[in-house]
């Protein structure tokens, strides 16, 4: 069993459970100042999770090399800790380790948002754009199976992942808190074929208007191979966590779970 970080916000009296999972070359720090905070002041208990080899979590052999399955095993051991049952939220990678989850899902999981997420036909139309928008960039990562040649340039960075409008500053402090991501989970990502879950778990899938990786073409895709409810923020990027107008996306999810069954 790895020491694995979790950032959480604990109730008295909570209404039940929030566990928040990352994106690729992210971490638990994305939820600090914003949706944490929101959840916790709803009453929620509320758990963010660094991956393996993420933050201050234990690596287990190379980052390189982990899995999405490794990523699945992460979430299963937070999950064994935690009594009653959990809202699962991801972001973009994050979402890709739900769907896989919820293959095997217990009883445990009440409800799953997935932030866009990784499409379920895979990444092959980010992989065509960058080759054709940052072709030598997109081919240096390849070569040493490292994304952060691509996220290494400011301007660069805010076009992948945040609006226009995104303070500079913010991207500075982004940029430090980056870090590299495991070159198997991305080419896992390539042919995301999760299978669908017998078990019907209620989903609401939220996309972008403005998100540069993925279209809310595919958002409205993955929306509906699980039959889920879908919002799309109409200025939102990829990383709308971080930016100004979070508050409708973490508002839509309030009242997503205030409906849902009992």
């Amino acid at each position: 069993m790895l020491e694995l970080e979790v950032i959480s916000k604990i109730q008295e009296n909570p209404k039940g459970n929030i566990v928040l999972l990352h994106g690729a070359c992210l971490g638990a720090w994305v939820w600090q100042d914003n949706f944490l905070p929101y959840f916790s002041e709803k009453k929620w208990n509320v758990y963010a999770l660094n991956f393996r080899n993420h933050g201050a979590s234990e690596g287990k052999g190379s980052l390189r090399w982990n899995s999405i399955q490794n990523y699945v095993e992460d979430l299963e051991q937070l999950l064994s800790t935690i009594d009653g049952e959990v809202v699962l939220i991801g972001h973009s990678m994050g979402g890709m380790v739900i769907q896989n989850y919820l293959n095997s899902a217990d009883e445990k999981v009440k409800a799953a948002v997935m932030l866009c997420a990784v499409p379920r036909q895979g990444v092959w139309a980010l992989v065509v754009k960058l080759l054709l928008e940052h072709p030598l960039k997109f081919l240096q990562s390849t070569i040493i199976a490292s994304w952060l040649p691509i996220l290494n340039q400011k301007n660069r960075l805010k076009k992948l992942m945040f609006r226009a409008d995104f303070p500079d500053n913010h991207i500075d402090s982004t940029q430090h808190q980056l870090q590299d991501e495991s070159f198997l989970a991305f080419l896992q990502m390539l042919w995301n074929r999760p299978l669908i879950p017998k078990k019907h778990v209620p989903i609401l899938v939220v996309g972008g208007g403005q998100d540069y990786l993925f279209s809310v073409k595919h958002t409205l895709s993955l929306s509906k191979s699980y039959s889920a409810e879908l919002f799309i923020l109409p200025n939102g990027s990829h990383t709308f966590m971080l930016e100004s107008g979070w508050e409708e996306v973490a508002e839509k999810i309030n009242h997503f779970l205030q409906n849902l069954p009992s």
